[in-house]
C-alpha cells in the first residue's frame, strides 16, 4: 500500500474515477480509501501464457481509459460505466 495522507492532489485524482496500472503481464485497479487515507490496488488479471506481454518488461502504464485497457488485454476485462 502507498501512504498518501498528505497529498491532496493525488487523493483527489485517484478518488475520482477509475484508474488502472498495466504491468508486463498484470492489470491492477487502484482504489482510494478515504477512511484509511490510503491508495490500495487489486490484481484484476494475470496473463499466464507465454508470448508478448501487455507492456515491455520492467515498464508500466497508468490509465483511466477502460476501452484502452480492454484493447491491450484482448478481451472485455473492464466494463465501461
Amino acid at each position: 500500500m502507498i501512504d498518501i495522507a498528505n497529498s491532496e492532489d493525488v487523493k483527489q485524482k485517484y478518488f475520482e474515477g477509475e484508474n488502472y496500472i498495466l504491468r508486463y503481464r498484470d492489470v491492477y485497479q487502484l482504489n482510494y480509501s478515504q477512511a484509511q487515507q490510503r491508495l490500495t490496488y487489486n490484481k484484476l488479471y494475470h496473463k499466464a501464457d507465454g508470448g508478448v506481454g501487455i507492456t515491455l518488461r520492467g515498464r508500466f502504464i497508468q490509465t483511466g481509459d477502460t476501452e484502452w485497457v480492454n484493447k491491450l488485454v484482448g478481451f472485455e476485462l473492464v466494463k465501461e460505466n
